[in-house]
Formats: C-alpha cells, structure tokens, sequence
C-alpha cells in the first residue's frame, strides 16, 4: 500500500470526461488524465457515495493495487483504503486505451492523481508517489499489460467473483467511462479545478453551482437524509465485510504462525479505524431522527442503528482475535531467542502450520523456526537410550518435521541439520525408526 497526502493545486481535467463521470451511477470510478503546474499526470477519479469526512480526508489514505489474470487474460484491481471510512475496489482491463495510458504513465512518471468527488461535487485531491510498493507489481507485468487482449466477457467473470468477495473486504466500485478515451485529451474542453479559498478541506473545488464551503475541519461532514438508503447500503456492507474478515481470522486462529506481522496490523489497523467512525455514524442517525423522518425513514434509521450496533461487537471481536494472533506470527516467532522458540515448540505450544506458505520469504522463516525448534527438541533425546525411548520423545514433534520436509527440499533440509544439531539427532531417530519398521523391528498395529 502507498500512503497518500492532500494538496491545493490548480488542476486541469477533459471536462466531458468530468460530465460523463458525473453522470455515470455511484459508486463508480474512472481514468484519464489531469494537469497540474503544466504537467500532464495519470489520473484516477472516484465517486463512492458518500461526502469524505474531513476527518478521514485529513488522514489521508492508502493506495494498493494487485495484477490478476493466468495465460488467457491480464486485468489491474486497485484497492483504495479511507481509514475509518472504508475500502473500494475497482477492477480494470487493460486492452482498454485509458487504462493502458493510465499504467503507463504511472510507471513511468512515478506519480499519480486522485480525485474524491462528493455527492455534491465537491473535489478532494490526492497526489503521491508510486514507489516501489506500488511499481514493483505494475513495472514487471508492464509489458504484457500494454499487449493485454483480454475480452470483455472474461472480465465480467471476473468482476463477478471479486464482487462476491473482496479482499481485503471493501465495496466494488463501477468502472465509468470504460471504452471512452476522451479523459486522456486535455488540449480540448479543459476545465480547470480552483481550490476555494474558504474551504477548510484542503482540496481542490469543482466550479459548481452545486458545490459548497465548509467552515470548520473538526466537524464531520454530516449527510442530508436523502443519503440515508445510502449510508445504509455502505453499513451493511461494512457489517458483511467484518464478519467475513473475522470468519477468516477465527479459521486462522488456532495457527497464527501461517501469517506475518502485516497480515495481523492490517486487520488490526482496519478495525480501529471503523470503531473510530462508529460515534460519528450515531450522531448521523441521531441528527436524522431530530428532523422529524417520516415513518419508513424512521424505519430505515431503526435497521441503520442495529447494523451499527453490530458493526461495533463485530469489530470489536474481530479486533480482539487479531490481536490474539498478534503474538503467534512468523515474524514473532522469530523474534524469540532460540531459547524461547525452542520451548514454545518442546512444550507443545506451538502446532505445525499447514498449506503452501503464501511467499518464499515465509517459508523460509517458517523453515528456520522449525529447525529452531527441532533443534532443541533433539538436543533433548536421551544420548544412550534405545530407539523407543527417543521415539517417546520425538513423537510429539513428529509433525513439525513432517511439516519441514514438506516445505523444503532435500539440500535445504540437510543443510538445516548441518547448523543445527539437535535437527539432525532428530532427523537421524525418524529414519531409524523407518528402518526399523521396515525390518520388522518395530511392528505397527492394523
């Protein structure tokens, strides 16, 4: 994710391309291009139905993106993340001529744009350096993006499944203006972005008659009534996305060291931001039941204050898991000593992980913790016993090993026993104990 900041600049935008965006149903979000201080910088416009809080527009926000496709297609999904207000999705297709643009630029120029638009066209801006978190993905799959053939039925497909289910858990925005390259020409229908000298939101304001000022930056932006549906639809959706969130973590629960520290933060970091929003969502249906709603309104208000209430024990539970887990990361067991690691694993409080480690560099983590932790359990094994009596004392740790050779390589694996010798008093007891089976020497029961 790359962090993103506000600025106050003179912006230049296509201003059909604005029309057709502003027109287009919400939640939605387009591409095109934008120019500030005459140089012409990828762009990325989002409408998500809802005015951004001052509060959440101060803190800016995170900006992630993940390169999705196999041999037959190639599509872009970009992940934007309000702390405390929400996260969006949207899912583009790179044989699209705007988007295509769009990436280019970005990797080239190292910088983009954003443009959060209000329901009532108010504009907020974002500028930020890519960098490397976000280039890496986009700069080595450039090629075959720029060449993407990818056909537009398979991109529904695909948009159907991340619509069933996001991650990390968010809303899917609409892509708008898709197929029309008119955001990319900024030498015809320029319409420049002013900011408003008496706006305290430090971005940049549409000429609208429709816009508006805001006075103070410590007031949340509350919502007229009529956005109550919407609201209502963006709650519920956070409600579903924090108990699949904690779903996940409570299937992970009982083997946190599948994870790092970053897959913990981040769910951490997410539920606090939403507990954070949960007094300004009552204050909102509290000023809305003072303006005399009518009875379906009230209605509304009365589900809207049950799915908030939900949100806020589901969140609070879901914070408290991650928590738990928080000690029990790769990344944590490796900031034990060996001492401790070892115990942890001798003692039995540790259990094997299982499944394929989702990066090179935690199964290599993983593998060394392991050995770590076999290393003291064979460091253990009685030096003048007979093979059952180190069995009795093995056996318990049987599936960390399991775990070891399932994960690594039999080079890795002998180089392991190489630096640690207690791995290798146990790997030689679990080949003994084959061959003794083998032999007839140890017979197993039917």
């Amino acid at each position: 994710m790359t962090n993103i900041v506000r600025l106050l600049p003179k912006l230049v935008v296509n201003g059909r391309f604005l029309q057709g965006f502003l027109d287009a149903p919400e939640p939605c979000c387009a591409v095109g291009l934008i120019e500030e201080r005459k140089q012409v910088l990828p762009l990325l416009a989002l409408r998500v139905g809802l005015a951004l809080p001052d509060e959440v527009a101060g803190k800016g926000f995170e900006f992630g993106h993940a390169v999705l496709g196999d041999n037959d297609y190639e599509l872009v999904q970009f992940i934007f993340e309000f702390r405390g207000f929400g996260t969006f999705h949207v899912l583009l297709n790179p044989r699209d001529l705007a988007v295509r643009d769009v990436l280019r630029r970005m990797v080239e120029q190292e910088r983009y744009f954003i443009l959060a638009i209000d329901p009532d066209h108010r504009v907020t801006s974002f500028r930020a350096d890519a960098g490397d978190v976000l280039l890496t993905g986009l700069r080595d799959h450039l090629p075959r993006l720029l060449g993407s053939k990818t056909s537009g039925a398979r991109y529904n497909e695909v948009l159907a499944r991340l619509r069933q289910r996001p991650q990390p858990p968010g809303r899917v925005l609409a892509w708008a203006c898709r197929g029309d390259p008119t955001g990319l020409d900024l030498q015809k229908d320029r319409l420049e972005l002013s900011p408003a000298p008496s706006c305290q939101h430090d971005g940049a304001e549409a000429d609208s008659p429709d816009s508006r000022d805001d006075n103070s930056s410590s007031e949340p932006s509350y919502q007229p009534i009529e956005m109550l549906p919407t609201v209502a639809a963006i709650t519920a959706g956070e409600l579903d996305s924090a108990r699949e969130l904690q779903q996940h973590l409570r299937l992970a629960r009982g083997r946190p060291h599948v994870l790092g520290d970053a897959d913990i933060e981040r769910p951490i970091r997410l539920c606090e931001n939403q507990l954070e929003m949960v007094p300004t969502y009552r204050e909102q249906v509290a000023r809305w039941h003072q303006g005399s709603p009518s009875r379906s309104q009230r209605e509304a208000l009365a589900r809207l204050s049950k799915d908030v209430d939900q949100l806020e024990k589901v969140v609070q539970e879901t914070r408290e898991i991650a928590q738990e887990m928080a000690s029990g990361t790769i990344d944590a067991i490796l900031r034990m000593d060996d001492a401790e690691l070892g115990m942890a694993g001798f003692e039995g409080q540790m259990q094997p992980p299982s499944g394929i480690p989702t990066s090179e560099e935690l199964r290599n983590r993983e593998a060394h913790g392991i050995a770590v932790m076999l290393d003291v359990v064979g460091g253990s094994l009685p030096t003048h016993a007979d093979l059952l009596e180190r069995l009795a004392v093995a056996a318990p740790h049987m599936a960390l090993f399991k775990r070891l050779m399932d994960i690594c390589g039999e080079e890795e694996v002998n180089a392991l026993c190489g630096a640690h010798p207690g791995l290798y008093r146990f790997a030689r007891t679990m080949e003994e104990a084959v061959a003794a089976i083998q032999s007839g020497a140890i017979h197993l029961p039917r």
